[in-house]
């Protein structure tokens, strides 16, 4: 399933859930997180990971299906990450995507090119493009970032809001694989303004590379506790 989702590049089945993107140097791991299969209903969670060389270090993204059974529920997590991280991943491998969009992004720490993937959208309005519910996070969250005094290396944020029928709130901000607060509390925060859906649950989603003007834009590096600490992650 991995593999056709990115026919376009030239996948190679490697096995154990990897497979290699060749005409983009990457290579994709799915690993399952968790499922339940509940006969009627199948819920898939996978983390997807993609890395310059296989086994290194490389960009996680967390991908959730929810259909009738646990084939769809897996295709449809995969789907998710196709359609709105994989843009990106190949706009920063050197084959431009439409479905990408390209930002700057001034910090403490430099300047940034930013590439971000389409707004995932689940259970908004049919053909809503704007309005409540439906969110470019990286722009959101980009002031907070811009107080920052960022290392001039390639940073990556994976965001993701929902809220339910009954008014609760949950949200995701992941920066470089980890959790992070104050991207978490304004995802949130927005998301406490949106209508009450009619649906269970209205999400969005979005995933945005971040790559220094002047630094390594080609390699993968986990921050250290020490950059962490220092807002430098």
């Amino acid at each position: 399933m991995l593999g056709q989702a990115a026919e376009q590049y030239a996948p190679r089945n490697l096995g154990t859930g990897v497979v290699q993107l060749e005409s983009l140097g990457l290579f994709v791991t799915l690993r399952e997180a968790q499922t339940i299969d509940a006969g009627s209903m199948a819920l898939f969670v996978g983390e997807l990971t993609a890395s310059l060389r296989q086994g290194g270090p490389g960009i996680e993204i967390t991908c959730v299906g929810l259909e009738s059974s646990m084939d769809e529920a897996v295709a449809s997590a995969i789907a998710q990450w196709a359609m709105g991280v994989l843009p990106v991943l190949a706009h920063w491998r050197g084959r431009h995507d439409c479905l990408s969009a390209v930002e700057q992004l001034a910090t403490r720490g430099g300047g940034f090119e930013v590439l971000t993937g389409p707004t995932i959208l689940r259970a908004a309005p049919e053909g809503a493009k704007t309005g409540p519910g439906v969110e470019h996070w990286m722009r959101r969250v980009g002031p907070e970032l811009s107080g920052r005094r960022l290392a001039p290396r390639v940073h990556w944020l994976e965001m993701f809001a929902s809220k339910s029928q009954d008014g609760s709130v949950q949200a995701t901000c992941r920066w470089n694989n980890r959790d992070w607060s104050p991207g978490q509390q304004i995802l949130a925060n927005t998301a406490t303004t949106w209508p009450t859906p009619e649906q269970p649950m209205r999400s969005c989603r979005q995933f945005a590379l971040l790559l220094p003007r002047d630094g390594k834009t080609e390699e993968l590096l986990l921050s250290t506790f020490w950059e962490r600490l220092r807002g430098r992650a």
